[in-house]
């Protein structure tokens, strides 16, 4: 086959784009927050618990005393009190504008079956308190998993992101033996940011390799193109 591809004829017979939406994550519970506290952090489990333990408990903040910085760290809840969601609509305003906030308040409901609703989902208790604010108090690590949960929770309140994914159909016609394969391929073109101008999830190693995608160019009609490399993967 890759010789006979080597030898063909390659034309573009269709292509499709269609606007797709692509709505921010909750906030952290337990489990989401040690899952993405390794991909993005390579914190253990063990590590983020007992970071997030620090926070939870308070540090020593300037003039403020020793505050709490986070809510529960162990809670299955991706509840947000109303309160927590006014305040992150309003930093989302002031940092990055109207456009980046959604008509309506975006109210979760917990994924987890049987939920405990007495705590919160893991959140900043004062989300003005930017982490910027507080580097300079906190270690590297507090530092890093506070600004983790920051970001997931005002993000969680920002508006979706937008894209263009289009799928390209490419035909290759062997003349000698007359046959025909047929090749698809796709992009995504964000067409406006919403909310991973500030944060998107990570994705485990496997995940990341068959998430990607290449820019494709404006491609309209038939035309011919030119294989450079068979690649036999």
């Amino acid at each position: 086959i890759s010789d006979e591809l080597k030898q063909a004829g390659y034309s573009v017979i269709k292509v499709k784009t269609k606007k797709v939406t692509r709505q921010p994550a909750p906030p952290f519970i337990t489990s989401t927050l040690q899952q993405e506290a390794w991909r993005k952090l390579h914190f253990s489990a063990k590590q983020t618990m007992a970071t997030a333990q620090q926070l939870y408990e308070g540090l020593p903040i300037g003039d403020e005393g020793r505050v709490g910085l986070i809510t529960y760290m162990r809670t299955d809840s991706t509840r947000v009190a109303r309160s927590a969601i006014v305040e992150a609509r309003e930093v989302i305003s002031n940092k990055y504008g109207s456009q980046f906030i959604p008509p309506h308040a975006r109210f979760f409901i917990g994924r987890v079956k049987g939920a405990q609703e007495a705590h919160e989902a893991i959140r900043p208790t004062k989300i003005r308190r930017e982490p910027s604010l507080i580097k300079s108090h906190l270690t590297a690590a507090q530092f890093r998993l506070y600004e983790l949960i920051w970001k997931r929770m005002v993000a969680s309140q920002m508006s979706a992101a937008l894209f263009d994914n289009t799928t390209v159909d490419i035909k290759a016609r062997c003349s000698a033996s007359r046959t025909e394969y047929l090749f698809r391929t796709s992009c995504s073109v964000n067409t406006f940011p919403g909310f991973i101008i500030l944060y998107t999830e990570g994705k485990d190693e496997v995940e990341r390799e068959e998430g990607k995608s290449s820019l494709l160019p404006q491609l309209e009609g038939l035309f011919q193109i030119i294989l450079v490399e068979p690649d036999a993967d």
